[in-house]
């Protein structure tokens, strides 16, 4: 049984591709919100219910990295699951860095889908758990050095520790000292917290008004 305070919103002008991704998140046993537009999101999302968002590039009025943006600008810490036809690496890289916590192309598998679904709403439970904020994250984050940085983005990514060695031409027990040292840097205890502090960390911090 699917966590019921929990909703997977769906976000894409695409009626029968919107239908046939509820019907699979329904049957799975998720809750799911709908919606056929950015503006539609825009005004039916309940911000206070945390969850998933699968969002669509390419959409009419307001394509999905602009909605991205408005989400941010409101202090949004909502994650979101980029799913597009029209997806290149120019679009990825900036959907990641405006806060995008996964990019799938269409059509996506179920089992592909279903298991980043999984894998995001996890990490937000324990980013919203621990009370991490983006703000936060950023912070801790810069406890690390470059090179440690650089492990805990491939680690952070599900790579073993002897594929990050490879990446990074180091040996795999020089990436097991930087693990020791990323997790009492950043106070925390497993790869899963891990993952969900590198996804907290890209998400933007609210705006600090005065007056």
């Amino acid at each position: 049984m699917k966590n019921t305070q929990e909703i997977v919103r769906v976000v894409d002008d695409n009626n029968d591709q919107r239908e046939a991704l509820v019907f699979m998140l329904q049957t799975e046993g998720y809750e799911v919100q709908s919606y056929a537009s950015a503006k539609a999101f825009l005004a039916g999302n309940m911000p206070s219910v945390p969850g998933v968002l699968i969002l669509d590039l390419q959409m009419p009025e307001m394509n999905g990295l602009e909605l991205q943006a408005e989400l941010n600008r409101q202090g949004a810490t909502l994650p979101v699951i980029f799913l597009s036809a029209h997806g290149d690496l120019p679009q990825a890289v900036k959907a990641m860095k405006q806060g995008s916590c996964d990019f799938l192309e269409k059509p996506a598998e179920a089992d592909l889908l279903l298991e980043t679904v999984a894998k995001v709403l996890e990490r937000d439970r324990i980013v919203r758990g621990a009370g991490i904020t983006p703000r936060i994250a950023q912070l801790r984050l810069q406890r690390l050095s470059a090179r440690e940085l650089d492990v805990a983005r491939l680690l952070a990514k599900g790579l073993l520790k002897r594929t990050a060695a490879e990446r990074l031409g180091i040996s795999e027990k020089t990436v097991d000292a930087h693990c020791r040292t990323i997790y009492l840097k950043l106070e925390i205890n497993s790869s899963a917290e891990l993952a969900a502090f590198m996804c907290a960390a890209t998400l933007k911090s609210p705006d600090k008004r005065t007056g």
